[in-house]
Formats: C-alpha cells, sequence, structure tokens
C-alpha cells in the first residue's frame, strides 16, 4: 500500500507538472493594467500582472505592452494593438515548445540562448511559421503582410511556396527570400520599411526591459549585440535615425541603460555619436517621474562621458552643452518639411500635430492651409499637439485635437482630412483609412 501511494504521488506530481506547462504566465504589463482574453470557452476575461493564460485562448492588447512567459527564458512582448493565440505549450522528450499564432500586431521574441537544445519556439503568421530557439527576433504582421527582422540569432521561416528561409543577425524577410534589413529600409516597399523601422525599435525595447529581470537570459551583453546589429544597419543604410530611434527606445524602456546603450550605438557608429546622445539625454528626461524632473544638463553632462569614453580615439569628442541645445531645439522646432509653394512670397501657413501610434510609434502631420496639402511622416516624438487614440484592437480612431482646430481658425477643410488620410495610409503601408465627422479619422485594423 505504501509503495503504491508513493507511485499515486508521483504520477499526481508529473501529471500537475504536465498540466501546469499548458499555461503561459503574465510576466508584466506596461503602460496598461489588464489585457482582454477569450478563454476557450468564449468568454470574455480581463487578466493583469501574474495571471495565467491557457492554450487555446486569445488576447488583445489594447494598449500598452504585454509581457508572456510561457517558460524559464522564453518572454514574448506583444505591443499595443497585437492579437495572438496561446497555440500550444508543452514539455515533450526534453523540448519546450511554445507556439504562438499572431493574428496582427508586433511582438518581439526573447529566448535564452543558453536553452538552445531544449528551446522549440515558433510564432504563426498568415505567412508561415517563424521558429528559433535562443535569439531575439521580432514578428510584425498587418493584414496578409508579415515581416520577421532578427537582431540575435539565427531564426527559421517556413514561408508556403518558397521554403525554409533562414535569417541571420541583420537580415529580414517580408514573405520572400532572406535579405538584409537595410535593403528592406531603402527598397520601394513601404510598409515593410516602415514595419521593420518600428520592429527595430521593438526589440531595443523589449531586450532593454528584459536585462533587469535576471530570469530570461536577456543580459547586458544581449543589448549590446542588439544594438551593435542596428548601428550596423544604420552604417549599411547610411541612415543615423534607425539607430537614434532604437537608442531613444531602449532608453525608455529602461533609463537604467541609458549609458550602455549609448556606448553601444557609439562604439559602432561614432559618426553619430551627438545625435545619439542627444536621443538619448531626451529620452531620458522624457521617462523622469514629472513630481521630480531630470535636469537636462546633468544627464547630458553623464551620457556624454559615456559617449567620449568610446571615442578617445577619435579626436572628436561629444559636447554635452551643445546636446542640450539639440534637445531643446527637438522639443521646439516640428521636423522640417519642405511643403511646395509657387508664391515665395506668401509664406505657407504650417500646422503640425502628432499621432501617437500603437507600439510607441509616433506619426507627424503637417497640414498646409494655404493649399490644404498635408505631408505625413514618422516622427521619433511628439511635435505640437498630440492627437487622443481611442479603439477595440480592431481598429484605432485618431481624433484631431481642438488644439489643432483653433490654430487654424476652423475646423480641417475635406480637402485637408483627404490629404490627411492619403497620408497615413502612405506611410502605414495602404491600411484603410474611413472619414467620419467631428474631424475624426479612424484607421483600420489598427496599426
Amino acid at each position: 500500500m505504501k509503495t503504491k501511494s508513493i507511485l499515486t504521488v508521483a504520477l499526481f506530481a508529473f501529471a500537475t507538472s504536465i498540466l501546469s506547462a499548458q499555461e503561459a504566465t503574465i510576466a508584466r504589463l506596461a503602460g496598461t493594467e489588464s489585457v482582454t482574453v477569450t478563454l476557450p470557452s468564449g468568454e470574455d476575461v480581463m487578466m493583469g500582472q501574474g495571471d495565467v493564460i491557457p492554450v487555446g485562448a486569445w488576447v488583445e492588447v489594447a494598449s500598452g505592452k504585454l509581457f508572456l512567459r510561457t517558460f524559464q527564458g522564453t518572454v514574448s512582448v506583444f505591443s499595443s494593438g497585437s492579437v495572438f493565440e496561446v497555440t500550444e505549450i508543452e514539455t515533450s522528450g526534453g523540448k519546450e515548445k511554445t507556439r504562438l499564432t499572431l493574428q496582427s500586431g508586433d511582438m518581439v521574441a526573447n529566448l535564452d540562448p543558453n536553452k538552445r537544445d531544449v528551446n522549440d519556439y515558433g510564432v504563426v503568421t498568415p505567412k508561415g511559421v517563424a521558429a528559433a530557439r535562443g535569439t531575439n527576433y521580432t514578428v510584425s504582421v498587418n493584414g496578409v503582410n508579415v515581416v520577421v527582422v532578427v537582431v540575435n540569432g539565427v531564426v527559421s521561416v517556413d514561408i508556403p511556396d518558397v521554403g525554409m528561409v533562414s535569417l541571420n543577425p541583420g537580415q529580414a524577410t517580408s514573405g520572400g527570400l532572406a535579405t538584409s534589413i537595410s535593403n528592406v529600409l531603402s527598397g520601394g516597399d513601404a510598409a515593410a520599411a516602415a514595419a521593420t523601422r518600428t520592429a527595430l525599435q521593438a526589440a531595443a525595447a523589449a531586450v532593454s526591459s528584459l536585462v533587469a529581470s535576471g530570469v530570461d537570459g536577456v543580459t547586458a551583453g544581449t543589448l549590446d549585440s542588439v544594438i551593435g546589429v542596428i548601428a550596423e544597419v544604420a552604417n549599411e543604410s547610411n541612415d543615423s535615425s534607425v539607430l537614434t530611434e532604437a537608442t531613444s527606445a531602449a532608453v525608455v524602456a529602461d533609463p537604467n541603460n541609458a549609458q550602455a546603450v549609448v556606448r553601444s550605438a557609439v562604439r559602432s557608429r561614432p559618426a553619430a555619436a551627438q545625435a545619439i546622445v542627444a536621443a538619448a539625454t531626451q529620452a531620458v528626461v522624457s521617462s523622469a517621474d514629472p513630481s521630480a524632473p531630470a535636469d537636462v544638463q546633468s544627464v547630458a553632462d553623464e551620457l556624454s562621458g559615456a559617449a567620449n569614453s568610446e571615442l578617445e580615439s577619435t579626436g572628436a569628442p561629444v559636447e554635452s552643452n551643445e546636446v542640450v541645445e539639440d534637445v531643446a531645439d527637438a522639443e521646439e522646432a516640428p521636423p522640417e518639411i519642405e511643403v511646395p509653394n509657387d508664391n515665395a512670397d506668401n509664406a505657407p501657413n504650417l500646422v503640425t500635430f502628432t499621432i501617437r501610434l500603437s507600439g510607441g510609434r509616433f506619426l507627424a502631420v503637417t497640414v498646409n492651409d494655404s493649399d490644404d496639402s498635408a505631408v505625413v511622416l514618422n516622427s521619433p516624438s511628439v511635435v505640437g499637439a498630440q492627437t487622443a487614440q481611442v479603439g477595440d484592437g480592431s481598429r484605432v480612431v485618431f481624433d484631431v485635437p481642438a488644439s489643432v482646430i483653433q490654430t487654424l481658425g476652423r475646423s480641417l477643410t475635406p480637402a485637408q482630412r483627404t490629404n490627411i488620410d492619403a497620408g497615413i495610409t502612405a506611410v502605414l503601408g495602404n491600411l484603410p483609412v474611413i472619414e467620419v465627422p467631428n474631424d475624426t479619422i479612424i484607421i483600420s485594423p489598427s496599426s
């Protein structure tokens, strides 16, 4: 009887361990307190940090970010606007298997490289399964458009009609053969380029936010590798904004990593040192507690020192006073946008406001009140009045701020609204943009 009892207890313990592996845990939420989970039964529930999500459940991240842990060292970070299913989680044959189905949105996979022998991780998309063992990579799904970007390790993507595509650090695919990230950014596919820029920022932010966890295999060395890959992309594409945007995202995610991020970025792209320090300084200042604002000069001094420790042999040190001026200029001045104007004596009346997209990305919208033209560009930060975002994940609504309407002296004209719609559509990759009354623009699905 005693032997039988022991055997019964052992079997029960084994069964319980298998059962517990059939769930994912919300390790952390950032920018929100809960997410909507549709259970396999069809019931919708709100879940928060520490809650477990069963296999077969669908999750909608309406705002903020969700950090999902399926096994120790296996963390997936989903950005605002993401919808996904926890498709499969199991331990079998010594492998820890995770399958997540990403219906829409952006996610970053962080897999402990020390567990390559046991990791079996894959993201199911409309363009195939992106699988890896120990790496950091992003997957973006927008309708049938899928972009996979690798910043660390190796990822295999099984693409229908193409076959297995292997991606190394600094490479990406948008449904075809592997290519360099710089080629995607400079190619003719605007949607893929925009998604890739967002993916690089998301990867930097996700890795930076996990460095301090100590349990997920993400270290300071991982962050250094990721920033280094993004810096190489900036070198290849000769576009420092790719690196400064990622720098800012990484610092906002965890300001404690600011010096490490600056050193990594400057080491790989010394020519952009001052821009890197300015972006990091602005990120630290903007992330500070409003009740205890950070001193711009002291932050600039500290980060300039970090940069200069990497620039000793170049003879071109970063001057912290100039960084302070750059930060002030960035906060006060809208982006320089050329607007055609046949009458040089009649300066155009430009009004700029910002749309905040899911995932922390910004669009600067500049309206020319003289000829009703509108220019929409990616922006590293808020410029002018900021829109309010509303939506349930299936669509996102942007209300044109009252301050913009007040500045114009009237509501936006139909021509201005049409041109803004066209500009947003071009930047976001031909997403359908729908006009509705009351100076509101609806973008569906969410970007």
